[in-house]
């Protein structure tokens, strides 16, 4: 027992070969010609809407033929593959970049024990001949030497620094004042007597 309406299909919504005799089953490729609706109803795959509760079935194929039976694109998954690797191999090399300019930065700032500079127990190897490991040993200490020196200029500059702030500070507020006076959005709160309508006595 099937709830399929009239509008019997005449040709199979897959292979469009023509029904013959029991038009619910394709003769050619044995593909079903009717299919459950969500409200639990059998409708033929033609029906674009559902009798029964109006399910806008073209949106739920679509979705479905593009999860499911989208062909893979070769061409299209070879250049978005390409782009993958091109961008792997550009950021490695600017990490390798920037490795390497850490490490010079190092070695050109080094000092050896008791010069009154970055102190290490052991100099830094040449940057010709030091390998990926130690450059990248080097460019660790040349993070901690560049943090070092901006924590002291900060640290000279902390009372200039924080009245900068201070300044920024009172100057968006006032900023902010302004907006919202200019907005209308700094009424008061307190209630206005009403006035008077009484009409004076003659």
């Amino acid at each position: 027992m099937t709830d399929a309406t009239d509008g019997t299909p005449t040709n199979c919504y897959y292979c469009h070969a023509p029904l013959e005799g029991d038009k619910k089953v394709c003769s050619r490729c044995g593909r079903s010609q009717l299919r459950t609706c969500f409200c639990g109803h059998q409708i033929w795959y033609q029906d674009k809407v559902c009798p029964y509760c109006g399910v806008d079935w073209t949106r739920v194929r679509r979705r479905r033929h593009k999860s499911r039976h989208k062909r893979v694109d070769y061409k299209k998954m070879a250049r978005y593959a390409g782009a993958g690797a091109v961008s792997a191999f550009l950021v490695t090399m600017l990490a390798l970049f920037v490795v390497d300019v850490l490490a010079h930065y190092y070695v050109g700032h080094y000092k050896p024990p008791g010069a009154g500079g970055q102190v290490a127990a052991v100099a830094p190897p040449d940057i010709a001949s030091a390998d990926f490991g130690q450059r990248l040993g080097m460019a660790k200490m040349a993070v901690g030497l560049i943090v070092r020196r901006v924590g002291d200029k900060l640290g000279a500059i902390r009372e200039e620094l924080l009245f900068g702030l201070l300044v920024i500070a009172l100057g968006a507020g006032a900023g902010s004042l302004y907006y919202l006076a200019r907005e209308g959005l700094l009424r008061s709160r307190r209630r206005r007597k009403p006035r008077s309508t009484k009409e004076p006595s003659s």
